[in-house]
């Protein structure tokens, strides 16, 4: 079953990579998680949250830096960060969990880190991520040798990386869900401005008023490489641990007409509490770093310069010096591109609670979405 494309009066070319998604294991592992959402939400008492004003204006640089890229977007709400626990498994096999929603009640729970009862009497505490070393301290050891160490890996799946528990988390701090339009993670707008998906899958999947989009990870993440030692370095961690938790920042984003839930994973926090990136590579994808900032209203980039097993200097970007890097009719034909593409997907979405695969991109620069059965 193919949905047709929408054309639109804007075009772009169509990537030359066409997705090939494994609908027999996305269909599985689409559902359940929706089904949780959907009874437990019920249990909540929402309402519309009274935002919180002070910490809203605490990100105004930020609500600043996101209106200069373009003045479409705009940080509606700051609901702060919270914690996924790596160390809950039931023993499922992780072949069979590779979208991250085949996820059973007490994952969840021990995942966030809250106890027994009904979601009423959930309070997920404020996370604290990590903070920054003394990063004057860390340039005067420069230049430093990577370490090459047994790899430390883990697979990108439960209970390693987190299901799409945003919309659960919000509506825990009493935002309406019936006023969001999308929910997304931290790749999400990187590929919708560029309409390549690459070797990512994602899904589409309708709750009540709200899409969700969900990036399908089938990849390891090896603590040993350059950019995990790299950010052990910048935040003075000493122990190598896979189930470490995992920090992700919750903030509600006005992007065109519509009201979108952003969830991405936070590296640090700067001495003024803002979060930050941190990656390295001898040259960094600034359009990639740029909407992973977005994001996770990441406000500086500190990027290690590395060149074959050698760190050789950091430089610290601020989130403006990166708009800086791209023409400001690039910005916006991104921002338009991102805003197309989510009208799309909402009309192609239609009123089917089905999941979909988001497919290519085609002529007219529409996405494509493949119902999965």
């Amino acid at each position: 079953l193919n949905t047709p494309a929408i054309p639109r009066r804007t075009s772009r070319p169509p990537p030359p990579w066409e997705a090939r998604c494994d609908r027999s294991a996305l269909a599985m592992s689409a559902r359940p998680l929706l089904a949780l959402i959907s009874a437990w939400c019920m249990d909540f008492a929402l309402s519309v949250r009274h935002i919180d004003q002070e910490r809203l204006a605490q990100r105004g640089d930020f609500n600043d830096a996101l209106k200069r890229f373009d003045t479409r977007f705009e940080l509606v709400a700051d609901l702060g960060y919270f914690t996924w626990y790596k160390n809950c498994s039931t023993g499922k096999p992780q072949s069979s969990r590779l979208c991250r929603g085949d996820v059973e009640v007490e994952e969840l729970r021990c995942g966030l880190g809250v106890g027994s009862g009904s979601p009423r009497s959930w309070r997920l505490p404020e996370a604290r991520p990590a903070h920054l070393a003394n990063i004057d301290a860390v340039r005067k050891r420069l230049p430093l040798k990577y370490q090459r160490n047994m790899p430390v890996k883990y697979p990108a799946r439960l209970p390693f990386k987190p299901p799409p528990v945003a919309a659960l988390v919000a509506a825990s701090r009493r935002i309406d869900l019936s006023k969001i339009d999308f929910c997304i993670g931290g790749s999400v707008m990187s590929t919708l401005a560029d309409g390549a998906l690459g070797r990512n899958k994602y899904t589409v999947q309708k709750w009540r008023n709200m899409v969700i989009i969900l990036k399908v990870a089938d990849f390891s993440v090896d603590l040993s490489d350059n950019g995990a030692q790299f950010g052990r370095l910048l935040t003075g961690t000493r122990n190598v641990d896979k189930k470490a938790p995992q920090v992700e920042h919750l903030q509600v984003l006005r992007v065109g007409n519509f009201t979108v839930l952003a969830s991405a994973e936070v590296d640090a926090v700067d001495e003024k509490q803002r979060p930050v990136e941190l990656r390295t590579s001898s040259k960094p994808n600034w359009k990639e770093v740029m909407f992973q900032m977005l994001s996770s209203s990441s406000e500086a980039f500190f990027h290690g310069v590395s060149k074959v097993d050698q760190l050789q200097r950091v430089d610290k970007y601020e989130l403006p010096q990166l708009f800086g890097r791209l023409f400001p009719r690039e910005r916006a034909k991104l921002a338009t591109n991102i805003i197309d593409a989510l009208e799309d997907i909402r009309i192609l979405v239609g009123h089917a609670e089905a999941p979909f695969a988001l497919g290519k991109w085609n002529a007219t620069g529409s996405p494509t979405l493949s119902a999965l059965k």
